[in-house]
């Protein structure tokens, strides 16, 4: 844990007396909770990721096989608090493949796999 020294000198027209202090600096973990877990539907189904991250209200962006998710017929992203969920709609072979969370300098994977009717 980084500490810092600091010095304080108080009084009128002299140093009557110097404090010194230490003052110790934490940084914030962040990290997932809940990472991703794999995800095996039939074709047409929705498939769902969940992941719940330790600070409320941090944006997490989706990756699906290495390109950022953008929200629209396709893909839906829910965030609730500490939850995140991404929502693959009716989902087909083709969108098999590696998913990605990414929360500050973390990184959660997990598979999808999808079985034909």
């Amino acid at each position: 844990m980084p500490s810092c020294p600091v010095f304080y000198a108080y009084g009128r027209g002299k140093i009557l007396a110097v404090v010194r202090c230490l003052l110790w600096f934490t940084r914030e973990q962040f990290e997932f909770t809940k990472p991703l877990e794999d995800v095996k539907v039939t074709e047409r189904e929705n498939a769902i990721f969940e992941c719940c991250v330790s600070h409320k209200n941090v944006p997490v962006t989706w990756y699906v096989a290495g390109v950022e998710v953008v929200p629209g017929p396709k893909y839906q992203v829910l965030a609730e608090e500490f939850t995140h969920r991404l929502a693959i709609n009716v989902a087909k072979p083709a969108d098999e493949g590696e998913v990605n969370a990414v929360f500050r300098d973390q990184t959660s994977t997990a598979k999808l796999f999808v079985q034909r009717k």
